[in-house]
Formats: structure tokens, C-alpha cells, sequence
């Protein structure tokens, strides 16, 4: 009986302790909450900061991967058309000892280019028809420079302007050359890649490469047409296309 006297003031005692136990252990599971919570918050915030970051990284992204295709491309085809250009010269050599060449296309050739140009942006060229190149086409006028080490490889620059208002040449570019007369036809088809600076509207370095043909009607004078596709490091890219006469000597 002594004991079991002894022991009843503990278990009241216990008994007493029970709301204070349960309040510690509102306050833990309240504090884990919020922890949870804030942790939650902190997590959340941090996620839409990166998302933000990688969406405005997006389009700078896009444009180097694009500029790398580009370079991987460019690299590849000139390449392919010197080896081609190479085999068609050493062709020539050979065939030349026998009979005189006629064509009109040369070695050691200069020539100089008046043309006209055109130029169009990447939206119109995704969405290419007639209405889109009226309506946001820009045309413009240029000259270039020419020369041929042999009849198939040469170098070229040229310069074009669109408007006059702030720079007199908007645009300006050097160019390897790489051409395959057929025969004694006088048309000749070309393409060419390089690189140059635009000034205005925005002053930027670019690369490009694009392709054309001419068609000598004289031996020292013919016609040219060609397109290029634009690669600049700051703005979307765009085409520019080009039409004019071309005198050699």
C-alpha cells in the first residue's frame, strides 16, 4: 500500500506535464512547417530566376549554334568546291596543251561589279512568297572587286548601301571565290563564303556564304546573279540577293 501511495503523486505529476508535451510538439511540427515552407519558397524562387536566366539566354544560344552550323557548313563546302575547282583546273592544264582554251573565263583575271541588291529577313525567308518580299524587302546598290588567281579560285569584296541617312555603305564583306565555267558556253556557276561588317543598322561582324551564276556575252563583259545567307553575331539573320554587270580585264 506504501508503494502504490508513493507512486500516485508521480503519475498526477505526469499527468500535469501532458499539455506542456503536447505544446513542444506543436511547436516542432510548427517549425518544420514552416521550414518546409520557407525551403519551399527559396527552392521556388530560385527555379523562376533559372527558368528567366535560360529563356533570355535562349535566342544568344540559338545563335551560336546556329553561327557553329554555319562555320561547320561553310568550312565543309568551300572545302568540297576548291578540291572540285582544283581537279577542273588540273583538267584544263592538261587539255590546254593540246588545243587553245576559248572560254572567257581566265587566269590572272580582275573584274569590277555594279549591281543592284535586295535584301530580306529571316521571318520573310521562313515564310518566303511574294507578298512578304514586297512588303519587307529593302533594296540597295553596291559595286565589288574581283580577282582570279586561276580559272576557277579566286577572292572578291564588295560594299552595298541601303540608306544613305547615317553611313553612306551599310555593308561591307571579302569573299573566297570558287567557279566552274562550262565549256566554252560563257555561264559559269559560283559560290563563294567569307565575312565582313555591317555598320548600320546595327554595327556588327557577320559571316555568309551563298552561291550564283554569270553569263559572259562579251569576252570582257558579262551579267551575275547571286543570293547570300547572312550570319551576324548580334542581330537574326537575312538574306541579301544581288543582280548587275560585270566588266573584267
Amino acid at each position: 500500500m506504501m508503494q502504490l501511495a508513493s507512486r500516485r503523486p508521480q503519475f498526477a505529476g505526469s499527468l500535469q506535464n501532458i499539455p506542456a508535451v503536447r505544446r513542444d510538439k506543436t511547436l516542432r511540427r510548427e517549425r518544420i512547417f514552416a521550414f518546409r515552407a520557407d525551403r519551399h519558397t527559396v527552392c521556388k524562387t530560385v527555379c523562376k530566376k533559372e527558368i528567366r536566366g535560360a529563356l533570355s539566354r535562349a535566342p544568344e544560344i540559338e545563335r551560336r549554334r546556329q553561327m557553329k552550323i554555319f562555320k561547320r557548313f561553310a568550312v565543309g563546302a568551300t572545302i568540297g568546291t576548291l578540291s572540285a575547282a582544283c581537279c577542273a583546273n588540273t583538267a584544263d592544264t592538261t587539255t590546254s596543251n593540246d588545243s587553245p582554251s576559248v572560254s572567257p573565263y581566265r587566269a590572272q583575271e580582275f573584274s569590277i561589279d555594279g549591281f543592284a541588291s535586295g535584301s530580306i529577313g529571316k521571318q520573310t525567308i521562313d515564310h518566303l512568297s511574294g507578298d512578304t518580299v514586297e512588303h519587307d524587302g529593302r533594296l540597295g546598290a553596291g559595286g565589288g572587286l574581283n580577282f582570279f588567281f586561276t580559272r576557277h579560285i579566286g577572292i572578291g569584296g564588295d560594299a552595298y548601301t541601303e540608306n544613305t541617312a547615317d553611313h553612306f555603305i551599310d555593308s561591307a564583306s571579302g569573299n573566297l571565290i570558287a567557279r566552274l565555267p562550262l565549256g566554252r558556253s560563257g555561264v559559269a556557276p559560283y559560290i563563294f563564303g567569307g565575312g565582313g561588317h555591317q555598320f548600320d543598322e546595327v554595327a556588327q561582324t557577320f559571316g555568309q556564304a551563298g552561291a550564283g551564276i554569270e553569263l559572259r556575252f562579251m569576252q570582257h563583259a558579262g551579267i551575275f546573279i547571286d543570293a547570300r545567307y547572312v550570319v551576324p553575331d548580334r542581330t537574326d539573320n537575312y538574306g541579301v540577293g544581288r543582280a548587275g554587270l560585270r566588266i573584267n580585264f
